[in-house]
């Protein structure tokens, strides 16, 4: 039974973000490269997936998210999952920096572009520092906010942070804004696929002090990037111990 109420929530889960995304398309005409595109299809997508999972998300933080602006969320990927866990809680004026393979996924790939969310080259460092320039120049310009996971995959190990890449700490940089690490609580706590298990629960979200970067060069990002993942590691082990 557990198996067969795993396969039904999590199949449910699936046909919701096809849904999410045909809602999606369905406001390109409306939304257009509106800067808080994203936050309005998170927030309609949350909606459907905290009815259907039972999973609430509380963020931890004196401050609302968007009172930090502009800046460079930084937040640890555990799973797809974290489409809804920082979906809930998604900014307005943020848009989000994605692997070049997400233009392959049909449907989700129109909305992706239309909310003015930029392709990434991982594998192509010219073309992903690009892409970087792009963000930062739309940051700078427009005075969006960009979400990115710095692991730059998911981490299903149930174990601390993946090693850090450095594109949004170069970003936060560039453009001279602050970054903001968001920190998840582990989703084994409701979620675990070798057991079947999707279930009811809280998964909790920590806001850290915004780290500035004004005055900072170049060969200042792996300090950077070492200060922010010790504190997001600190906080991941104090989330994980309840």
């Amino acid at each position: 039974m557990k198996t067969v109420a795993f396969v039904l929530r999590y199949a449910l889960v699936l046909a919701w973000l096809l849904v999410m995304s045909l809602v999606g398309v369905l406001l390109i005409p409306v939304l257009f490269r509106n800067p808080s595109f994203n936050h309005y299809l998170a927030s309609f997508g949350a909606w459907g997936l905290r009815w259907i999972t039972g999973v609430r998300i509380n963020l931890e933080g004196s401050r609302s998210l968007e009172s930090f602006q502009p800046c460079v969320y930084v937040a640890n990927h555990q799973d797809n999952f974290d489409i809804y866990v920082f979906g809930s809680l998604f900014p307005r004026k943020t848009i989000v920096i994605g692997k070049r393979e997400i233009a392959w996924i049909p449907v989700f790939n129109l909305f992706y572009y239309a909310a003015g969310n930029i392709f990434l080259h991982r594998r192509k460092r010219i073309k992903a520092i690009a892409g970087i320039t792009e963000a930062g120049s739309k940051v700078r310009e427009r005075g969006l906010s960009v979400l990115i996971f710095p692991e730059g995959t998911r981490n299903r190990t149930g174990h601390g942070l993946l090693p850090f890449k450095k594109g949004a700490f170069h970003l936060a940089v560039e453009a001279g804004i602050p970054i903001v690490p968001l920190v998840a609580s582990p989703l084994s706590a409701v979620l675990d696929y070798r057991e079947r298990r999707l279930s009811p629960g809280v998964i909790r979200v920590r806001v850290l002090d915004p780290i500035e970067t004004r005055g900072l060069k170049r060969q200042d990002l792996d300090g950077l990037i070492d200060s922010c993942r010790t504190r997001m590691l600190e906080a991941y082990e104090a989330l994980s111990k309840g």
